[in-house]
């Protein structure tokens, strides 16, 4: 098991508190919002950046309070409601931008999350805050730079790790079709979207913006999930991290996932080999540090403490250590070290090159895709 260990990957308490408040949820967002509003000593402070990801969800929690029926304090009231005018006019330029390259787009192409949430399950700009256009493409990967500025990404796989990118072709063949900008444009299934949202946060090297979450539960909430097909896509490996992931979405944000789901994919979890749990737990690791990821693994502290110090011989090859290499500098420096490095992704050598030997748990080559 290691759903305990990698609900490090999931938002704070304190986030999460902010995100059931920005979910149309009935009583238990208006219960959410009341909470959060107890608890800051001004909101319209709080809803100012830092950090920046509060102040993208302030329509949101407009529109949520609105459906929730929330008692909201009539200055709040006016910011939130001028965050979402302004949300909708610049979501107006976004679309003609989205619009622009869609046209001139004329190879086969996926819409990825977030633009395509605003044609699946979304429906209105302001509810999701996009700055970029993401695309899956057959070939040529690459970035450009839209006139208007919106920064456009060509994407040939659907994840930040060879280890647990999800199938493409296999996503290729169950892609639907949305209206995506006044474009009919090809989508991942909701089911694939799904699995994709998850998974690309579990990998980002830094916290993600919680934001994720909120886009998870419009697509299990709102969307039309063929669970079957998430579970057929789910291979031991992808099953660690989305037991996780759904589950922490159904306990805190009442996300409405199967309960048979959940058991399906922690049986999935528990077939997963040595391998991939240690690949899974190194996302962990990355994110709070391997002191942070021990001290919070509950009953999974000893597969983390084994993950940490013990690796398997498959685990050391990935990264291209010695076991020898991995006890005098990785294990060692793993324990003292209070959270991932900025640069974990990259060696000490790498980075400035000449100067030190590398890390045991740094990319010495490119990490074999086991």
């Amino acid at each position: 098991m290691t759903d305990t260990a990698l609900r490090v990957l999931a938002p704070t308490p304190e986030e999460t508190l902010f995100l059931r408040a920005s979910l149309p949820t009935g009583p238990p967002g208006r219960a959410a919002f009341q909470e959060w509003l107890a608890r800051v000593d001004n909101p319209l402070d709080a809803l100012r950046p830092p950090p920046g990801w509060v102040t993208a969800l302030v329509p949101a929690l407009f529109h949520a309070t609105e459906a929730n029926a929330a008692d909201v304090p009539k200055i709040l009231k006016s910011v939130m409601r001028a965050a979402w005018t302004h949300e909708e006019a610049r979501g107006r330029e976004f679309e003609a931008a989205c619009r622009d390259v869609l046209d001139a787009t004329a190879d086969p192409a996926i819409v990825l999350p977030g633009v395509a949430l605003i044609a699946t399950v979304l429906h209105d700009w302001p509810l999701r805050h996009c700055h970029d256009l993401d695309l899956l493409a057959r070939a040529d990967p690459g970035r450009t730079v839209h006139p208007s500025g919106m920064p456009v990404s060509r994407h040939t796989s659907l994840g930040g790790e060879p280890w647990f990118a999800l199938p493409v072709a296999e996503a290729w063949s169950r892609a639907t079709t949305a209206e995506v900008a006044g474009h009919e444009a090809t989508v991942l299934c909701d089911a694939d979207a799904l699995a994709h949202v998850c998974i690309l946060a579990a990998t980002q090297i830094h916290p993600p913006v919680p934001r994720w979450a909120i886009d998870a539960w419009w697509i299990v909430a709102r969307g039309s999930v063929d669970w079957s097909v998430l579970l057929d896509a789910a291979p031991p490996r992808l099953a660690l991290i989305l037991s996780a992931q759904l589950r922490w979405l159904a306990e805190e944000l009442g996300a409405p996932v199967p309960g048979s789901v959940l058991e399906e994919l922690r049986r999935a979890a528990r077939a997963a080999d040595r391998l991939s749990v240690e690949l899974a737990l190194f996302l962990a690791r990355r994110r709070v540090g391997a002191a942070g990821l021990v001290r919070r693994a509950g009953p999974d502290r000893p597969m983390a403490l084994r993950a940490t110090l013990a690796p398997s011989a498959d685990y050391l090859d990935v990264w291209g250590v010695t076991r020898g290499e991995w006890m005098r500098r990785g294990a060692a420096r793993l324990v003292r070290q209070p959270r991932a490095w900025p640069g974990a992704m990259r060696s000490h050598r790498e980075s400035s090159p000449g100067r030190g030997p590398r890390g045991a748990e740094t990319r010495a080559h490119h990490p074999r895709a086991r």
